[in-house]
């Protein structure tokens, strides 16, 4: 439906075409486009802002603390506070979104040291 719409091909048309459903104030639809651009690496961490804020604008604060997480992964290093406000919004629900992206950070971090550390013993002719 949004691709007949405004006509979006590619990572970068789906996302230009979502900032200006956003500056319509079509967020539903914005967030429907977004979905596309969130796919691709090169538009993924603004994609992601924009479709928090989206979803802030839709009252939809958990789905909003997801979209400002996976911008931080990426790279965004003011989506933090945008996650503080809506966790003093809403706690219980955003907070839950935030403790379990770091429990998956953690893990990651953990999986790679001990890479890291077998590629060090492998290296120095330990292992």
């Amino acid at each position: 439906m949004v691709h007949l719409l405004c006509g979006c091909t590619g990572a970068e048309g789906w996302l230009h075409c979502a900032r200006g459903l956003y500056k319509a104030k079509d967020f539903h639809v914005a967030a429907e486009a977004l979905k596309y651009a969130v796919l691709h690496e090169d538009t993924a961490r603004e994609a992601y802002q924009l479709l928090g804020f989206s979803m802030m604008k839709l009252q939809q604060p958990v789905a909003a603390a997801k979209a400002f997480v996976e911008s931080v992964r990426r790279g965004s290093e003011t989506d933090w506070q945008l996650l503080v406000e809506l966790c003093a919004e809403s706690p219980t629900e955003v907070g839950s979104v935030i403790a379990q992206h770091c429990r998956s950070a953690n893990k990651a971090s953990a999986k790679q040291k001990r890479r890291s550390g077998g590629e060090k013993a492998a290296v120095g002719g330990v292992a």
